[in-house]
């Protein structure tokens, strides 16, 4: 039996492998804005919930319970949680800058 059910499911992952492939692991894209984007993905599928009652995850992963939408929910969650220091630290970032501009 394959791994995935559905081609869109091969895609996602071989885009998402291509996409760290090529701008994460050389620098160019951080963490902090591959997590904002992913929130904000799963802030649009939940405004289409809300306003439409259409789940567009798991109409392109075949369910709300489709490995592949789970896969992507339990992504959106990890981001959520990334993006907790982000709020925490915040305030911090405008502060070592100073810090070392005085030095």
């Amino acid at each position: 039996m394959p791994l995935y059910k559905h081609s869109a499911e091969a895609a996602f992952c071989k885009y998402l492998f291509v996409f760290w492939k090529t701008y994460v692991r050389k620098g160019e894209i951080t963490l902090d804005k591959i997590a904002l984007t992913i929130l904000i993905i799963g802030g649009l599928n939940w405004g289409c919930i809300g306003l439409f009652g259409f789940d567009v995850i798991g109409w392109i992963f075949g369910g709300q319970l489709a490995l592949g939408s789970r896969i992507v929910f339990v992504i959106v969650a990890v981001a959520a949680f990334w993006c907790i220091h982000m709020l925490v630290d915040g305030d911090k970032e405008p502060a070592r800058e100073a810090h070392e501009m005085k030095q």
